[in-house]
């Protein structure tokens, strides 16, 4: 396969057996790097959409350092981000009812979550284009 965009989010499913976020960095960094050699394609790092506390929380890393992590790769990578859960954290920090969007309560985003991450991604996409 040969793309032209790889979008890589992936921090959500982080479970305590996956590590700590050293590990999750060196994870992440490793993919990218992979990525940027082995393919001629552009890269856009998404951070994730929130999730509600619960039973899955890795006790070794917290969300809120993965997607430092994002944005730290994404800067010394030089690849593109879509900050999401930037978005997210507005609409939280202003009272929406953030759960509403999220299929299953917790850390699925229901279809106008999914909308929020479309959204992004076109801005984003608006602004290289």
């Amino acid at each position: 396969h040969h793309p032209d965009l790889v979008l890589i989010n992936a921090s959500l499913n982080w479970s305590q057996e996956c590590g700590d976020t050293a590990k999750y960095e060196e994870v992440l960094l490793d993919v990218v790097k992979t990525i940027k050699k082995e393919l001629d394609t552009e890269i856009i790092l998404m951070t994730p959409n929130i999730e509600i506390p619960g039973m899955f929380q890795n006790p070794l890393s917290t969300l809120d350092e993965r997607v430092e992590v994002i944005r730290k790769i994404a800067a010394e990578e030089d690849v593109c981000l879509a900050d999401t859960y930037r978005v997210w954290k507005a609409y939280e920090a202003q009272g929406f009812p953030t759960d509403v969007l999220l299929a299953n309560g917790m850390n699925h985003p229901a279809v106008a979550g999914h909308e929020v991450y479309a959204i992004v991604l076109m801005k984003l996409l608006r602004k290289q284009g």
